[in-house]
């Protein structure tokens, strides 16, 4: 494959990364994980992890709020009747006495929408064991309105493995599935 092919090439993942964001913000499960470290003061995250002053939250998207067996939870958010989705817990920690009043978590809450992603992109890693799921693999609920997390490789890596690749021979091409229905024409 010729340079001009490669460009091309690199183009059309690029692109197709972007597209499959869909708008707002990239969500970066490391930079959430920096973010959180507020969070810590009162909440436990991973396979070791216990309710301190505030509840594990490992898990925490698909459960019913209040459910954490061994934690005290108000009486407010107990009786929320909210399960924990991405829009829900946008919207509380935004400001969480705003969205249950009551609640015993004393957070300010984040303003800025990207590190709300970001914690988001963080939390979801974590099963109810506390395990990290692999990474590449996004839980979808079909019907719900959450935006689903593309992990696309760095920039960096796929102008190194486009551009760098001394072993490519010349009569390999790239392939694509034809599931992607991309026109022949992009390639």
């Amino acid at each position: 494959m010729n340079n001009h092919g490669r460009l091309r090439s690199l183009v059309l993942v690029l692109g197709a990364g972007i597209v499959a964001i869909g708008p707002g913000y990239a969500q970066d499960a490391a930079s959430g994980e920096k973010i959180f470290v507020q969070c810590t003061a009162c909440h436990q995250i991973g396979e070791n992890a216990k309710n301190a002053v505030g509840p594990v939250l490992n898990g925490l998207f698909g459960r019913k709020a209040g459910t954490i067996e061994g934690y005290s939870y108000s009486s407010a958010n107990k009786s929320s009747g909210i399960t924990w989705d991405e829009a829900t817990f946008r919207e509380y920690i935004k400001d969480p006495k705003a969205k249950i009043p009551g609640t015993k978590m004393t957070f300010p809450g984040l303003k800025d929408p990207k590190q709300i992603d970001d914690v988001v992109a963080y939390l979801k890693q974590f099963d109810s064991a506390g395990k990290r799921k692999e990474a590449g693999t996004v839980p979808h609920n079909p019907g719900s309105a959450e935006m689903l997390t593309l992990m696309v490789p760095s920039a960096s890596a796929i102008t190194r493995s486009v551009f760098e690749s001394k072993a490519m021979s010349a009569s390999r091409k790239l392939e694509i599935s034809a599931d992607t229905r991309t026109p022949s024409s992009l390639l």
